[in-house]
């Protein structure tokens, strides 16, 4: 039997060559093996786009989408649909 439970976050990203990224959870919190963001602010967005960028480049586990230059990403509260923090490159 499952259980459900809801979305606190969505990261929504801009990239430079104009291709879609899907909006993703923002996991605030450790969940299994993936370690948590934290609380959505522009620094932990910061960092947290830095890591993305850094997985497209050879040898990372987004390398088959080619190196990519996230330009803007935006953190979304899902029970108030607010922009709570935001990030320009």
């Amino acid at each position: 039997m499952s259980s459900t439970r809801k979305i606190s976050y969505v990261i929504h990203y801009t990239v430079k060559d104009d291709s879609y990224w899907t909006p993703a959870e923002w996991y605030a919190r450790k969940r299994g093996q993936r370690p948590g963001d934290g609380k959505p602010t522009p620094a932990n967005i910061a960092k947290h786009c830095a890591h993305m960028e850094a997985s497209t480049l050879p040898g990372g586990v987004n390398a088959h989408i080619g190196k990519t230059k996230i330009l803007s990403a935006y953190v979304v509260d899902q029970r108030t649909r607010e922009i709570v923090a935001t990030y320009h490159s």
